[in-house]
């Protein structure tokens, strides 16, 4: 018996991802971050669409300019159980593609939260 083998956890039961979903209809890309089971975080965000709830950048971009987003093509940019971390990994990936349709006030927020986290590394 190996004991060394590990059982691999299956994508949609991971937590602490920050994943980035594709616009069918545009070059647009939302990128987020959760503690939650994956599974969970797609499944709010399936809600909010079907029920037509704004409450993220990623329903409000889906509706504003009837998208679609490719549920089936989502990737998992990170994985980090830490919360600071895991939302400056979020803020980095927001950073670093141009078509985001993140809401400005995530990166505001982040952009606070990354300089009291650096400054507290000092």
């Amino acid at each position: 018996e190996n004991s060394s083998l590990k059982l691999k956890i299956p994508l949609l039961k991971k937590s602490g991802v920050v994943y980035k979903i594709s616009c069918s209809d545009c070059q647009g890309v939302y990128v987020g971050e959760t503690s939650q089971y994956f599974q969970t975080r797609m499944s709010q965000h399936k809600h909010d669409i079907k029920t037509e709830i704004y409450s993220t950048a990623f329903s409000s971009h889906m509706f504003g300019v009837r998208s679609q987003f490719h549920f089936n093509s989502v990737s998992i940019i990170g994985y980090q159980n830490n919360f600071q971390i895991r939302k400056i990994l979020e803020y980095l990936n927001i950073l670093d593609n141009n078509n985001v349709v993140n809401f400005k006030t995530n990166t505001t927020s982040l952009k606070n939260m990354y300089k009291t986290t650096v400054n507290l590394g000092k």
